[in-house]
């Protein structure tokens, strides 16, 4: 859930911001560019406990961050062209 306190973001948005001020000013960020942030970031949350509880952890901190990214933006935009283009499950 990424919907933690207002303190608590205040006291982690200093330590990502030269990262995000890269995301947002390189225009030519690929797929593999973000797949290797998300990926170090991982790889360094890992290494502070390396046992089977903590991994578990980061998978499930990454399927659920993916999650909510598909729900509150994939699927917005998946009903909006279902409005423009016509629904295909309509008659289910």
């Amino acid at each position: 859930m990424p919907y933690i306190g207002q303190k608590k973001r205040d006291e982690i948005a200093p330590h990502i911001k030269d990262l995000l001020t890269y995301i947002m000013n390189t225009p030519k960020l690929e797929t593999g560019d973000l797949n290797y942030i998300i990926t170090l970031v991982i790889k360094e949350f890992y290494k502070r406990k390396k046992c089977y509880d903590h991994a578990s952890k980061v998978t499930a901190a990454t399927t659920d961050a993916r999650d909510e990214f598909k729900r509150r933006v994939l699927n917005s935009y998946e009903d909006q062209k279902i409005i423009q283009n016509g629904d295909l499950y309509n008659d289910l």
